[in-house]
Order: C-alpha cells, then sequence, then structure tokens
C-alpha cells in the first residue's frame, strides 16, 4: 500500500482514486477490466498484469464499494485496483468485484476525467458477449468512439459490432469518453455466461497483443480454462444426477400415496 506522503487523492462524490505521485506517464493506453459476462475483463485483466510484470500502484475506493480486503501474497490490496508499466506506458484499472450500480456513474467519470488529464492516447474496456456452447467461435468484435480506431480494429481481425446493446462499466466508459474526447474502444468477446470463461480470456489478450504489438503466452491460461472446465463440466453431471434421482424418488412417493 503506498505511504500517505507518495499519494495524490482526488474527490469526486463518493469516489476516491489514489495514484502514486511518483509514477508518470507519456500517452499510455488504459485498460479497463472489470466483472462481466465470463468474467472476461477480470480474468484477462489479471493474467496481463502477471505475464508482463505490471505494478500495483493505487487502488480505487468508495463508501459504495464493499467493505472487503485482498491478500495477495500476504499484502492487503483493495478490490479495486490501478497497475502499471511504466516501460510499455501501459494502465490496467481490475477489480474481482462487480461494481455496484449506485457509483458506476462517478467512477466512470472520474476514470475517464483521469485519463485525459493523464494525456491517455485511450481506454479499452474488455467484455464477454454470452453464446451458447454450439455456437461459441470465441470470435472478437469491437466498437469505438472513434470511426478511425474503428478501422483500425478490422483491419487487425476485429469484427465491427453494428447493432447491440452494452451495460455496466464499459457502457458508461464509453459514454463518458465521448463526452471528454478521450478515444475508446471496447472489445467483446464470445463467451459462457454463468461461468468464468478463460478460453475467452485467451482471444481476448491475443486479439489485444496483436492490436498493441506485445507478446503474450495464453497457454498457461488456455490450460488452466479446460482444467476448470472440465471439472465445472463434472460438477454439473454430478447435479444432474442427483436430480434425476430427487425426481424418481418423488415420482415414487406420488405413486405410493397419490
Amino acid at each position: 500500500m503506498p505511504k500517505k506522503d507518495l499519494i495524490d487523492v482526488n474527490l469526486v462524490d463518493k469516489v476516491r482514486f489514489v495514484i502514486n505521485k511518483g509514477i508518470t506517464f507519456k500517452n499510455p493506453l488504459i485498460i479497463e477490466g472489470f466483472q462481466g459476462i465470463g468474467l472476461v475483463g477480470t480474468l484477462s485483466a489479471q493474467y496481463l498484469t502477471n505475464k508482463l510484470n505490471f505494478e500495483c500502484i493505487g487502488y480505487i475506493d468508495s463508501e459504495g464499494i464493499p467493505p472487503i480486503a485482498l491478500l495477495v501474497i500476504g499484502e492487503l490490496r483493495n478490490p479495486v485496483k490501478i497497475f502499471a508499466n511504466k516501460k510499455r506506458d501501459m494502465v490496467i484499472i481490475e477489480s474481482e468485484l462487480s461494481i455496484p450500480r449506485k457509483i458506476i456513474y462517478e467512477l466512470s467519470e472520474e476514470i475517464t476525467r483521469w485519463a485525459k488529464k493523464i494525456k491517455a492516447k485511450r481506454i479499452i474496456c474488455m467484455e464477454g458477449i454470452a453464446v451458447p456452447e454450439e455456437k461459441r467461435n470465441y470470435e472478437v468484435f469491437g466498437l469505438s468512439t472513434d470511426k478511425r480506431l474503428m478501422n483500425d480494429l478490422v483491419k487487425k481481425g476485429v469484427k465491427k459490432l453494428s447493432n447491440g446493446i452494452i451495460i455496466g462499466m464499459s457502457a458508461e466508459l464509453l459514454l463518458k469518453s465521448m463526452d471528454l474526447k478521450v478515444p475508446a474502444i471496447c472489445l467483446m468477446v464470445e463467451s459462457r455466461e454463468k461461468f468464468p470463461d478463460g478460453m475467452a480470456a485467451a482471444a481476448m489478450l491475443e486479439t489485444l497483443s496483436r492490436i498493441y504489438d506485445f507478446t503474450i503466452d495464453v497457454s498457461e491460461l488456455r490450460k488452466q480454462a479446460s482444467a476448470f472446465e472440465q471439472k465445472i463440466e463434472k460438477v454439473l453431471r454430478q447435479a444432474e444426477h442427483l436430480n434425476r434421482i430427487e425426481g424418481k424418488s418423488i415420482n415414487n412417493k406420488h405413486s405410493i400415496y397419490g
């Protein structure tokens, strides 16, 4: 946790945005990785910070965020964290928690104003799109507040999303970015809806690395995802088996006493 004399605190309504004063940037990419469908944003952000050696430089706090402290390798951390890699000029804002609806507006505004203050190149939102198993190919779609940025995404293999609805933090960040004229994009990958989807996160990171010319090995993420999916499928099969047994038991009772 940064020391008080190294802290710059800005207040926007109930949101506290705390950053180490010693950190300077040129024109950074700001990547948002919050909870959403398949936990794609959170999984992608966490894997990226670990693999590319990002440093935790601060956190975001608010009365509206549940009072939870995370213990990571013996170190206490806030649930909404800010990471940076000065060499790559990249920032990641990541959270394991779902952002409460009542502070989404204030939090989005503060992030966007900070992005403008440090002259961020753009804000990148990462989301999942719920797609049934049989139709899921982990394709990545995108949209942008800037037509030129959108054209660049298409050239990098991202499919343009022309119609749809975006909700939550990413939606508000995009709208605030338009208001404050900060370039922003949203990348969305086909994903499971109810369970963490590491395969979707891997596809997201591969696309992100292709767009912004960095290398990241996602084989470990895919391996973890495969093991997790097998475990989940086993649990679901067991649950289905128990439901069938319970159903037979109920039917038998009905036949005796009905």
